[in-house]
């Protein structure tokens, strides 16, 4: 496979609350969004994503049961953290972790970024948002363009490290060679449509040239908010 990963500080944050990782020796990508007072979010994406690699280190990789305790271990640590230090109370963090194993990739994932599979079918959103409008949409309440525009929603119902047991989406799917595993902050996502992400994909076909130019056009649309991404190439 091939890859490429990246994150953006944006046009209108201080800092960066977003964090990725590539972790080879158990071939699992991370991308995280942090939340929380001041410099919390930062210290939140960060602390669970090298939390949840320490704990895989641990234990059997080639397990994707492992990915459970791995993910338990990041809680439990943003979560003492926060009562520990007044500074990051109410901190807590998205994560969206993707294991590799041969065609079969295992993920697990709280909050709203997004991991996407995309090839020549189409693009198909592998992850649910965590969001309250995404809870009204499911729900009948809100229309698909009405959950897009809502001024809540990014609402989070779910986030690694706010409560002591925080329960995840564990899921497995297929890639092939020719297909494309996208993950993302909401920082692109909110900025660049899903058409236009996978007309990008599969039109430059490159990973390093799709997420640069994914992020410069977040950007040239204000980039609001840090901008994460990261693209894997499955190929024989």
């Amino acid at each position: 496979m091939e890859y490429y990963l990246r994150s953006d500080i944006g046009n209108k944050r201080e800092k960066n609350e977003d964090y990725v990782v590539y972790h080879e020796k158990s071939g699992i990508f991370i991308i995280a969004d942090g939340m929380g007072g001041h410099k919390a979010g930062e210290i939140a994406s960060k602390m669970a994503a090298r939390e949840f690699i320490a704990n895989i280190d641990q234990k059997d990789p080639a397990r994707p049961t492992c990915l459970i305790s791995a993910f338990d271990a990041a809680n439990q640590a943003v979560y003492t953290a926060a009562m520990a230090n007044e500074d990051y109370q109410g901190m807590g963090t998205t994560l969206t972790a993707a294991m590799v194993r041969g065609d079969a990739v295992y993920f697990i994932h709280v909050g709203d970024t997004r991991a996407y599979k995309i090839n020549a079918e189409g693009l198909k959103q592998l992850t649910r948002d965590h969001t309250l409008v995404y809870e009204l949409y499911r729900k009948g309440s809100l229309t698909l363009e009405e959950m897009q525009h809502h001024p809540k929603k990014h609402l989070l119902t779910k986030a690694l490290g706010t409560k002591e047991l925080c329960e995840p989406d564990v899921m497995q799917e297929t890639f092939v060679s020719g297909d494309f595993l996208l993950m993302c902050s909401d920082g692109l996502n909110d900025l660049v449509e899903d058409v236009e992400l996978k007309r990008m994909v599969l039109d430059i076909k490159r990973p390093k040239a799709i997420v640069e130019s994914a992020i410069q056009l977040a950007n040239s649309r204000g980039g609001k908010d840090n901008i994460s991404m990261i693209i894997v190439k499955f190929q024989d």
